[in-house]
């Protein structure tokens, strides 16, 4: 069996399809893949009804703040909703967003924020457009309740993932398939996941650290006046009125 081109016509088609590979955009395969100097990342930030300011704020104002402290834009931001229309949040807030679910969007990183009432969320349609988005190996992540959300879409499956300590038991119950931890943030592979508002702050964080480097981060952490005390693996513990004095 011939492994090499014999003729000039095969030698020019081989190269123009090494060529045609080299140039196609890599796949996504993980969270924190490394980043070329000048490359700018679109991500992605479903918005559940009800969700908490707080966690959207955890993961979207860090990547703002990491453009402020870079000079450029390394992070852009894309609010989407199920049908492009506003969504309120727990504090009654109308959130404008940028586009709908089902439109074909371009991003690198996609995260759904959710809070409260997302059983009403989980539609037939919702998770089939996330799992139509989740075909490419995009990473994804589930932001406090969000995690529910693509557990029910089957994209947690042969994953670690975590949820908050109120509903943990439930979503080990729920979600067989799914190795459920305690864990502040979860990533694995391709997902993640976190346990709440706070959690959803260390993980952006720590993904600042990983994609944009050490001092970057610790420029965004200071930024906030925030002191990364746990460990993504810290277990979630509740709070005694001592510790709040």
């Amino acid at each position: 069996r011939r492994l090499w081109p014999q003729s000039k016509p095969e030698m020019k088609k081989l190269v123009l399809q090494i060529r045609t590979r080299l140039m196609q955009k890599p796949p996504h395969t993980h969270f924190f893949r490394p980043l070329a100097a000048d490359q700018r990342q679109r991500v992605g930030l479903l918005l559940v009804p009800s969700f908490s300011h707080m966690t959207l704020a955890g993961i979207m104002d860090p990547l703002r703040a990491a453009n402020r402290q870079a000079g450029r834009a390394l992070y852009e931001t894309c609010l989407i909703s199920t049908d492009g229309k506003p969504v309120k949040s727990t504090s009654g807030f109308e959130i404008a967003v940028d586009a709908s679910l089902g439109e074909r969007l371009e991003l690198d990183q996609l995260f759904v924020v959710s809070s409260y009432e997302v059983d009403k969320f989980c539609k037939p349609a919702v998770l089939r457009d996330l799992r139509r988005i989740a075909v490419s190996g995009l990473p994804i992540g589930g932001m406090e309740s969000g995690v529910f959300v693509l557990a029910r879409a089957g994209l947690l499956d042969g994953y670690r993932a975590t949820a908050h300590w109120e509903d943990l038991d439930h979503f080990a119950t729920e979600f067989p398939r799914v190795a459920t931890v305690g864990d502040r943030y979860v990533v694995d592979r391709n997902r993640a996941s976190t346990s709440g508002a706070i959690p959803t702050l260390d993980f952006a964080i720590h993904l600042l650290r990983q994609q944009q480097g050490f001092a970057l981060a610790l420029e965004v952490a200071s930024t906030f006046i925030y002191e990364q005390e746990s460990s993504p693996r810290d277990a979630q513990r509740m709070l005694s009125l001592g510790r709040l004095k």
